[in-house]
């Protein structure tokens, strides 16, 4: 029958497809860097492989004839890693586990991309849809630059090498098991402690990681080899966002509103700052200008072969709030559990 390996098992996504498969009665195998915590996995059925993806021989000697890979592992560049890093882990790590693929027969390979690229290829496109191609003079950034390489080199090898091989292009992730919190979880954080000091015109695509992490798992087993399915949610202003996160914690806090150029040129800064402290910047530049490119993706190709569907943004928004108050240590939320606590108490009154 062969295995389940997963790379990137500890993310946001990788730990709740781990959880989807241990539903349905499967042991995945997780490959996490050789001192990577593996919290996000605690009370889950996982053999862990240790090593990365960027040493060839490693990777090939642990991908075996009839493997579904799924290969999530990667840096979201938001400032913090030096751009030769970034392009080594998303690139030639990618080139790795693909090659690897080829050699030994997997059965399978599932790459996990990003929205991004296909956005930047396209921005005036009217609504975007799945595409092979990433113009390399459109890619900004090392991130952009990296996963489009990477994009490119899994749809080549599924029609030179023949590899059975498909891509998943997700929008912005949202959602509970956030363990290593994100940039949109650090975003509702702040939100929750008063810390989102100011927001700006503007809005993005947004799509809950459990339906993603569904939507992999479709594809692992019948998505269509040298396909892409962009997996996406819903459209939401920054002015709605901020009134669902309201609504989910039922109060009103309305952080006031800058201009785009204010905001950006402190950005930078932010950014430097959080990276100091470990923590994900409150705004960082890719944020900021993605919250203004165009984000109308279409994910009809998704629901029709993948049977993709995504949940309304408002129960996502409850659902991770309400799972960073239960996670999260009361001495970086105490207030907020404070105000909860009577929130709830007045409900149920």
């Amino acid at each position: 029958m062969g295995r389940y390996l997963i790379t990137g098992a500890c993310g946001h996504i990788g730990n709740v497809i781990v959880r989807n498969l241990n539903k349905e009665g499967i042991t995945p195998s997780v490959l996490l860097m050789p001192k990577e915590s593996d919290m996000p996995l605690h009370g889950l059925k996982t053999e862990i492989l240790r090593g990365d993806i960027c040493d060839r021989s490693f990777i090939k000697d642990n991908i075996n004839e009839d493997d579904t890979v799924i290969h999530l592992a990667g840096i979201i560049d938001i400032g913090g890693f030096p751009e030769e890093l970034v392009k080594k882990v998303n690139f030639e790590g990618t080139a790795n586990i693909t090659d690897a693929c080829c050699e030994k027969g997997a059965k399978k390979l599932v790459y996990v991309s990003t929205s991004d690229i296909i956005a930047l290829s396209d921005e005036n496109a009217e609504t975007l849809k799945e595409r092979k191609d990433f113009p390399e003079e459109k890619m900004k950034g090392a991130y952009a630059e990296s996963k489009s390489k990477a994009t490119e080199y899994v749809f080549e090898n599924s029609t030179k090498k023949n590899l059975n091989a498909c891509v998943v292009f997700p929008t912005a992730i949202i959602g509970p098991f956030d363990y290593k919190i994100s940039e949109v979880g650090q975003a509702l954080l702040n939100f929750i402690n008063y810390k989102l000091l100011a927001s700006i015109d503007g809005g993005y695509n947004f799509v809950d990681v459990r339906d993603v992490a569904n939507g992999i798992i479709s594809a692992s087993k019948i998505g269509k080899s040298g396909e892409g399915y962009i997996l996406s949610g819903t459209k939401i202003s920054v002015t709605d966002f901020i009134k669902s996160m309201n609504s989910a914690t039922g109060r009103f806090y309305v952080p006031p509103k800058f201009i785009k150029g204010l905001v950006l040129a402190f950005a930078d800064i932010i950014t430097k700052q959080a990276s100091k402290k470990g923590t994900k910047p409150i705004f960082s530049r890719k944020s900021i200008e993605s919250l203004s490119s165009n984000c109308n993706f279409s994910s009809a190709k998704a629901e029709e072969e993948l049977g993709f569907k995504a949940r309304d943004i408002s129960e996502t928004v409850k659902d991770s709030i309400d799972w960073l108050f239960d996670n999260m240590p009361d001495k970086i939320c105490s207030r907020a559990k404070r105000e909860r606590k009577r929130y709830i108490e007045k409900k149920n009154k």
